[in-house]
């Protein structure tokens, strides 16, 4: 299963037996080194159309092949894992540019050929340069002649992922610090998050019964508003400014990355309310969470810095505000960012 020769790696698509080949022989260029680049990228990509197409098969598949729904979840996560692996491709030439999450490419040709956005992939609006200062004149223009409802929310949510050093697909925990027990129903380490606790997606939780939810102890997993403010914006914008927060820190992936925090300019606060004056009742509450997206929960996509570092992104990001005692099928605001 493991054996790698230039026979062993499949013929198509063809670029893993160049790959092979090039690496192998003893010949070293620029130009050799540069065309193994390309057919790296190549390679994962042609990895990640095989999950993506094996995995759109097997979901489709009913739970009495697998034998358990276990069996079918370790299968699938791993298949998702490897189906994101034609970002490689996609981003090569913006990373190869400068350009990184939080900073835009050093490259003006690059710049100059994607004036479009289309092949840009920092994270949009106002991102810093290398140099960190950020283009506040030409930051886009979000919100323009209107009113917006600004919620405050706070609390805990909570993400089950296999810990250093195990690998980012670990369900159970074997080498890290983090392991199920037996009679933990054999629930799975996928990197889902969660803002809401339910009886499906059900936590975890360690410490002392007597302390769970008790000022103090061991906090109750819930993310919920606690104030809302009405304002209104004849024009805003949004910048992200680089903070030095991290400055003392001697994390060298903290001090590479800073610190970024979102400065929204524009609009005015016209009046603040708490929750209760809204829901009528302090028991009722203005919940925060993060909904699936085609059966698939909220998950860092980092891969335990893989494929990301520190910051990672959540996908899919859909964002739902409900209300208790309000019917969930049209009682939902929904807001979702960037979910292909």
């Amino acid at each position: 299963l493991f054996l790698i020769t230039e026979k062993t790696i499949p013929a198509v698509p063809f670029h893993a037996r160049q790959l092979y080949r090039l690496f192998t022989a003893p010949e070293r260029t620029q130009e050799i080194n540069v065309r193994m680049d390309e057919l790296i990228v190549n390679v994962l990509a042609d990895v990640a159309a095989w999950a993506k197409q094996n995995l759109d098969t097997l979901t489709a598949v009913d739970e009495p092949y697998w034998g358990s729904p276990y069996a079918k979840e370790m299968v699938l996560a791993r298949l998702r894992g490897l189906s994101v692996l034609g970002e490689f491709k996609a981003q090569f030439p913006f990373r190869v540019a400068g350009g990184f999450a939080q900073q835009a490419p050093t490259d003006l040709a690059y710049i100059q050929d994607n004036k479009d956005t289309k092949n840009m992939y920092e994270e949009n609006p106002g991102m810093p340069t290398s140099s960190g200062v950020v283009d506040s004149k030409n930051a886009p223009v979000l919100f323009e002649n209107t009113y917006l409802l600004r919620l405050r929310f706070e609390g805990w949510g909570r993400v089950q992922l296999g810990t250093d050093p195990e690998p980012p697909v670990e369900e159970v925990g074997s080498t890290g610090t983090l392991m199920i027990h037996a009679n933990e129903d054999g629930r799975i380490f996928d990197r889902s998050t969660y803002f809401q606790q339910t009886s499906t997606n059900a936590a975890i939780v360690r410490g002392p019964a007597e302390l769970i939810g008790q000022a103090g102890g061991v906090p109750d997993i819930g993310v919920n508003c606690v104030s809302a403010t009405l304002q209104v914006c004849s024009n805003g914008t949004a910048v992200y400014d680089l903070l030095d927060t991290l400055s003392a820190s001697s994390d060298p992936i903290a001090l590479n990355n800073g610190d970024l925090a979102l400065d929204i300019s524009g609009p005015v606060d016209v009046v603040s309310v708490p929750i209760e004056s809204i829901t009528g009742s302090p028991d009722k509450k203005v919940r925060i969470d993060l909904e699936p997206f085609k059966g698939r929960t909220p998950y860092f996509v980092g891969d335990n810095n893989l494929i990301w570092q520190p910051a990672e992104p959540i996908d899919p990001f859909i964002m739902a505000i409900t209300v208790d005692g309000v019917d969930k099928a049209t009682g939902t605001l929904r807001r979702s960012v960037f979910n292909d």
